[in-house]
């Protein structure tokens, strides 16, 4: 990407490639590390009726990353482009355009999250005593998906601006947190509402420092 000199994207320090490549890798190398550690714990505490909802529910929740449909990457490639620039009203509005869209499919999450938790368990034949668990999950992870979708807002715009290592860092420390908060709950006997609170906390607390790092590090992107 040519930057015009003196543009305030290329007044932004940029690791090297090398040191990004490496800042991946260790966020990646925690979350696997954290899951294959994280996992067994989970089953001995939600035993296998409970693990088997996790499982069930997560699997919905994940189809709801399709309603991305590719408005990150097209934040990240304009966001990038206006930028270099300086052109920060069209990089804003770019933003807020994909907030906006964000925002509307998390209204959507959150409609399906609530009305349809019912049926769904119904489809699934959940146990009757897990039904209210069930739909309890359903709706916090489904609060947790909106939280995450919105926030990829925020990530697009940094990692648009190649902030990949304090992106990764805030990352490593979401994950340490929800495995660390995890734990916390299902010893307090919390079950599966436990778990689905630590994602949901984890996201949240993802969402505000992502939205701190833009602040800091790029002040003219206004959200």
């Amino acid at each position: 990407r040519l930057e015009p000199a003196g543009s305030t994207a290329a007044a932004l320090p940029r690791p090297s490639l090398v040191v990004n490549a490496l800042s991946s890798w260790a966020g990646f190398a925690v979350l696997v590390v954290t899951g294959f550690l994280l996992t067994p714990f989970v089953i001995k505490h939600l035993g296998k009726n409970g693990y088997g909802v996790w499982s069930v529910v997560g699997s919905i929740i994940g189809y709801y990353g399709l309603l991305d449909l590719g408005v990150a990457s097209a934040v990240r490639r304009y966001v990038a482009r206006y930028a270099a620039r300086d052109d920060h009203d069209a990089l804003n509005e770019t933003i807020a355009t994909a907030m906006m869209l964000f925002m509307g499919a998390g209204v959507l999450i959150l409609m399906v999250s609530v009305f349809a938790s019912r049926p769904l368990a119904e489809f699934f034949r959940v146990r009757p005593a897990m039904v209210g668990d069930f739909r309890r999950v359903m709706m916090l992870l489904g609060l947790a998906a909106t939280v995450n979708l919105i926030g990829q807002v925020h990530r697009a715009t940094i990692a648009a601006h190649e902030l990949f290592v304090p992106r990764n860092i805030v990352m490593i420390g979401i994950t340490v947190f929800r495995a660390a908060l995890t734990v916390v709950t299902l010893r307090a006997g919390w079950g599966l509402q436990g778990v689905a609170v630590s994602h949901l906390g984890a996201d949240s607390v993802g969402f505000v420092l992502h939205l701190a790092l833009i602040r800091r590090l790029t002040p003219y992107v206004k959200l």
